[in-house]
């Protein structure tokens, strides 16, 4: 899409692209200026008509709002759920993420990489003692800014846990702390420990499953573990999300 149709879309809302435009799977993005401040803000405009998408992109953006002033988290500036008009505009993130970090010299450098895993799990923890967990963390959703900041994007798939029961709410955090791990992981080791972001997941998960089957557990644990698996046929439309 051209700048011309975004700035008559977006101009009602006082707010002017400016480009490049990238095209992801369910979205345009793009940075735009905010007329009435001349902020720089980054807009995310949402293209698809799955049910499923557009209920994550409206749950984002209430995460935004409850979570505004919270450390680590971009400030939501302006936002619109209208049928034909789907978006949010946040505060620019101008620093790096981290798989570009992973990437770069710095990478290598174990100190840094250890600091960096620090800093995240200190903002888990902070997020969590607010109730609400993040659920999708990833190399590319974590960056920092030029002066050190850790800033956390995309919270389509966030989680409310503050009224949950304890174990409940264990489960949901558990996302963030198996996230966790795994960023630190493919960090230090150059690539991911499963191919947990795209369909390949599947076969993994089979072959793990057949690993259980056979390894001559107990009948209750071998269950339980087995029931922890699913095959791409069976997940879920939020799990089929959280894979793209």
């Amino acid at each position: 899409m051209s700048l011309g149709p975004l700035e008559r879309r977006l101009a009602p809302h006082g707010l002017r692209p400016h480009g490049p435009v990238r095209r992801r799977p369910f979205s345009l993005v793009f940075p735009a200026r905010q007329d009435s401040t001349g902020r720089e803000v980054f807009v995310k405009l949402l293209t698809s008509r799955s049910a499923g998408v557009r209920r994550n992109f409206g749950r984002e953006i209430d995460m935004l709002q409850a979570l505004a002033g919270q450390p680590g988290v971009p400030a939501l500036v302006a936002a619109s759920t209208d049928d034909g008009q789907i978006f949010h505009a946040c505060e620019h993130v101008h620093g790096r993420s981290l798989r570009e970090i992973a990437r770069s010299p710095e990478g290598r450098d174990l100190a840094m990489v250890l600091g960096r895993a620090k800093a995240l799990a200190d903002w888990i923890a902070a997020l969590h003692r607010v109730g609400i967990a993040h659920r999708d963390l990833s190399l590319d959703h974590v960056f920092i800014e030029p002066d050190g900041r850790l800033v956390v994007i995309d919270f389509g798939m966030a989680k409310r846990t503050g009224d949950l029961p304890a174990e409940e709410r264990l489960h949901y955090e558990g996302y963030d702390l198996q996230a966790l791990g795994m960023i630190l992981w493919e960090m230090i080791c150059g690539h991911s420990i499963f191919p947990y972001r795209n369909m390949a997941l599947g076969d993994v998960l089979r072959r793990e499953a057949a690993l259980v089957r056979d390894a001559g557990l107990p009948a209750a644990i071998r269950r339980w573990l087995l029931d922890c698996f699913a095959t791409p046929s069976e997940f879920t439309p939020d799990q089929r999300f959280f894979l793209r």
